[in-house]
């Protein structure tokens, strides 16, 4: 049996927007059945591509439609590890990276591959900021960047941005999103976990509000 579970975050949302979200968990949840039903794809293939989903919706505070920092920009962290090998790789700080999820995946790889890299020295597992693109180029890989501002977050930010200008920092507090995606899949023989800005570890147990969880029993 497989079980996949998806959350598309945290935080405070409107009500009028609990079916995108369900809908949203409910498609992320059948990709990452689908990829499992093909041969030689495993549990990381599947949260890859499922978290890769959801940074790709601006419902959720990853990828695209994430919250801006003060300056402007959209950053992102994300994180993946496998418990077959015992491996885990994070990026964070990246800015305008479509999927920073797929960055973080390639690290994991290159640890999965070669433990030990040039000279015998450990590879990475934790990428920041500049070292990350730095990191991608010596190894040939393509980070694929562009625009990741909406509107909807561009109005945000010019909104708590004024309120920072003018003194008023607790105004409104409540009402900001903090909506970050997760994936988490397990079976009795490969077990994966990953969350844009935390690792955690295979085995979950709790409850998530039900617009945003999704289950698929496969």
């Amino acid at each position: 049996m497989v079980c996949v579970i998806v959350h598309s975050g945290a935080g405070y949302q409107s009500k009028s927007n609990e079916e995108k979200y369900n809908k949203l968990c409910f498609e992320a949840c059948l990709l990452a059945a689908e990829l499992l039903s093909v041969e030689h794809k495993n549990a990381v293939d599947a949260v890859e591509a499922t978290v890769a989903y959801l940074e790709d919706c601006p419902l959720t505070n990853a990828g695209i439609g994430s919250n801006l920092t003060i300056n402007g920009f959209v950053e992102c962290d994300a994180g993946i590890m496998s418990s077959s090998t015992h491996w885990f790789a994070g990026i964070g700080a990246v800015r305008n990276v479509r999927n920073p999820v797929k960055v973080a995946r390639l690290l994991l790889q290159s640890q999965i591959g070669h433990p030990l890299g040039e000279n015998g020295r450990v590879q990475p597992s934790l990428l920041f900021g500049d070292g990350v693109y730095v990191w991608a180029a010596s190894k040939g890989h393509f980070i694929d960047t562009c625009d990741l501002t909406t509107t909807t977050s561009k109005l945000l930010w010019k909104k708590y941005t004024s309120w920072l200008n003018n003194g008023d920092e607790t105004n409104g507090n409540a009402n900001i999103t903090d909506c970050m995606p997760g994936c988490s899949y397990s079976s009795e023989e490969n077990k994966s976990s990953l969350t844009p800005s935390v690792l955690y570890a295979s085995t979950w147990k709790g409850t998530l509000p039900l617009r945003r969880q999704a289950v698929v029993l496969q």
